[in-house]
């Protein structure tokens, strides 16, 4: 039994990503966009951060470096979530083809909602600390993708 939706919306194309009726298309996205969230939750672990440096140390030991590194770990954490928030605004982006005004409203709040998950998840773990500036970092990856793809759909219509 199919449902009557309109087509073209944003909330259409969420759903379209939900409903996974044997599409195996749909069922792709789902898969992806949930691959992307579980990454974005993954790397606001200690496990993430134990691995970040580890891979730190085997890098440092093997090129010779010397001291602390937590500058720069910290730095490739903050980078790794820009690129994981900005990957998650292309995903949406593409999912929602973010014709409007409202689809890209949606989609920088399921970003800021992302934001706040992953750092409510770093509450849960000692040894690591939730901030709003992270909030502000991955929000504005996530938006930048957006709007870089909506003005490229208004240029590529247009032109």
């Amino acid at each position: 039994m199919t449902s009557k939706r309109r087509t073209g919306t944003t909330l259409t194309a969420i759903a379209d990503v939900v409903d996974l009726s044997g599409d195996s298309r749909a069922i792709g996205r789902a898969l992806w966009l949930t691959t992307e969230l579980a990454l974005i939750a993954f790397s606001s672990t200690p496990f993430a951060e134990d691995a970040a440096n580890y891979a730190y140390d085997f890098y440092a030991k093997s090129s010779g470096l010397q001291g602390s590194g937590l500058g720069l770990q910290n730095l490739a954490q903050k980078g790794l979530h820009f690129i994981l928030f900005f990957a998650l605004g292309v995903t949406l982006s593409y999912l929602t083809s973010a014709r409007g005004w409202r689809e890209v409203l949606l989609i920088v709040a399921i970003c800021f909602a992302a934001a706040l998950g992953a750092e409510a998840i770093q509450l849960m773990f000692p040894t690591r600390t939730a901030s709003m500036a992270d909030v502000l970092l991955n929000l504005n990856s996530g938006t930048l993708a957006t709007l870089l793809l909506q003005r490229r759909s208004h240029t590529t219509r247009a032109g």
